[in-house]
This record gives structure tokens, C-alpha cells and sequence, in this order.
């Protein structure tokens, strides 16, 4: 009967930790459909409004949101579709809030992190805010938010990045920030400048 090494055993369990480490520590984010403002100011579900173009724009605003999140790698990412029967056994009536729904999911462990978003028409311009929720010292607590704007409802998916850019902290790189400024300090990097040979360090 052929043995294996202890070695080998030990080896091949340290391949696998990683991996197991790694699913663990995936979070689970829920990006909720955007809500809108109604008569009374209230932020409302789009769907007790009867606003297609609304009910539209709220969808795809948290699908823009979701695709984002996925293509960052770092994020179990699900939203009012995938968790469509888990949603709908929370009976949200049209009026609930961004918070009150916000803490449900996270309150019966659907969710390490909500997102969800409000849309507000203007005369001149569409403004689109975005929330992040988590549960901090076993309650639900807003932990991110951004803003933007459009000129108009066709233009506010050009508002994604700008929503996320702001809405997760500086290490949380969902969109990667442009580079500022550069610095040249002479002597690292050779470059020939008219038939001369110069050194410099780039940092960025």
C-alpha cells in the first residue's frame, strides 16, 4: 500500500488555506433598486410613483452600481433580482425608507453590506445619491455616501463611477483613482535628452 510523506500532506493543506481563507472573507453586498422623491419629499419606491422612465433608471442605476462591483473582484454581489423571493417575504411597503430596508436585509443576515440610492429630478438636472449601510455595534449605520449629477435622465449611468469613487473608503479602490501629480527627482531613470544620458526617479 503506497505511503504519503507527512511532508506532502502538510504541503498540500497549506495550498489549499488560501482559498478557504479567502471565501470566507468575501463580503456579501446587496445593491437595492434606487429610490425617488415623491409630492410629499419622501423618497419613495420608484414603483409607487408609475414613473416608467423612473422605474427604469432605477433599475439599471443599481445594475450599473452591482457591475462595478463584481468586475472589483472583492465582493459577493447580489441585488432586488437575485434576492427577489427574500425581498419580497420582507413585505416593504412603496413608502419605506433607504434605512429601513437598508437594516432589514442586514438585520437578518442577508447582507455584511446595503447599497441602495435615490434619484431627484430637478429642472435642469437629474442628482443621484448613493448610501452604504452596515451593521456597526449590532445596529444598521450609514458608513458611505455620494453624490452626482446629470444634465439629464439619459446621462445618469455616467454617474456610476463618480457615486462609487466616494463611497467606499480610500483603501477601497472599487474605481481607481487617477494620478494626480508626478514628481521627477534626478538619478534612478535613464533618459536621453539630446545625445545626453539623464538619470531621474518618477513617483506618482
Amino acid at each position: 500500500m503506497p505511503t504519503i510523506a507527512l511532508g506532502t500532506i502538510l504541503f498540500m493543506l497549506f495550498l489549499c488555506l488560501p482559498f478557504s481563507f479567502a471565501e470566507a472573507a468575501t463580503e456579501r453586498v446587496v445593491v437595492l433598486d434606487f429610490l425617488s422623491i415623491n409630492e410629499q419629499g419622501d423618497y419613495i419606491d420608484v414603483l409607487g410613483l408609475k414613473l416608467g422612465d423612473l422605474v427604469n433608471l432605477s433599475r439599471v442605476m443599481a445594475q450599473g452600481l452591482s457591475s462595478r462591483l463584481v468586475q472589483y473582484g472583492e465582493f459577493k454581489v447580489q441585488d432586488s433580482v437575485s434576492l427577489r423571493s427574500e425581498i419580497e417575504a420582507l413585505n416593504f411597503s412603496h413608502e419605506d425608507s433607504a434605512w429601513k430596508r437598508a437594516g432589514a436585509l442586514l438585520e437578518r443576515d442577508l447582507a455584511d453590506q446595503v447599497i441602495t440610492g435615490s434619484i431627484t429630478l430637478l429642472q435642469n438636472t437629474v442628482v443621484l445619491g448613493a448610501q452604504r449601510f452596515q451593521i456597526i455595534d449590532g445596529e444598521p449605520a450609514l458608513v458611505g455616501s455620494s453624490m452626482a449629477t446629470a444634465p439629464k435622465v439619459a446621462d445618469a449611468t455616467t454617474a456610476i463611477d463618480t457615486l462609487l469613487a466616494s463611497l467606499f473608503p480610500s483603501d477601497v479602490q472599487v474605481i481607481e483613482r487617477a494620478v494626480e501629480q508626478i514628481f521627477i527627482v534626478p538619478a534612478q531613470l535613464h533618459l536621453n535628452l539630446g545625445g545626453q544620458s539623464k538619470q531621474i526617479t518618477v513617483y506618482a
